[in-house]
């Protein structure tokens, strides 16, 4: 496995705030079938609206629990 680029992710030209996965689907992939599997956090957030609770709703990775930031 590659080593993490440190934080905060670089963006284009430089700049933070882009999103960056945490981990490579692979890496979790591997990671969903050892034991104990990981806890994933859904944590959908959105400065100005709505509440992330609707999209977690429509479709998220299995077995991920949702956390409202608020």
């Amino acid at each position: 496995m590659n080593a993490d680029p440190p934080l905060p992710y670089p963006g284009k030209d430089g700049q933070t705030g882009d999103v960056h996965p945490l981990i490579d689907v692979p890496a979790l992939a591997h990671l969903i079938r050892q034991e104990p599997p990981p806890v994933l956090l859904d944590v959908r957030w959105h400065l100005t609206g709505p509440p992330g609770i609707d999209s977690y709703r429509r479709g998220h990775l299995p077995g991920a629990v949702f956390v409202d930031l608020d």
